[in-house]
């Protein structure tokens, strides 16, 4: 035999669970010394000069018209192998 708990009581214990939960998260968070470095890459003014010098980099590896073969990656031309 099954014990059916009513709708509204099951919600309401859900509810509580995730209350509880929620204060846990807080607690642990609260008593976890906060030592958080910044990055370079947080900076404005990192990214845009990141951006400005990959599309310089960009620009300079386009003026190059050759290109690698298809198969290079697969297999290099002076392969001896298994192919």
């Amino acid at each position: 035999m099954t014990n059916f708990t009513p709708t509204y009581l099951h919600h309401r214990q859900r509810e509580e669970e995730k209350i509880r939960k929620q204060q846990r998260i807080d607690f642990a968070l609260r008593n976890e010394p906060n030592n958080s470095t910044s990055v370079a890459s947080d900076s404005i003014t990192f990214t845009k000069k990141h951006k400005q010098s990959m599309s310089d980099a960009l620009a300079e590896v386009r003026k190059n018209e050759t290109t690698i073969p298809d198969g290079l990656h697969m297999r290099p031309e002076n392969h001896k192998g298994f192919y």
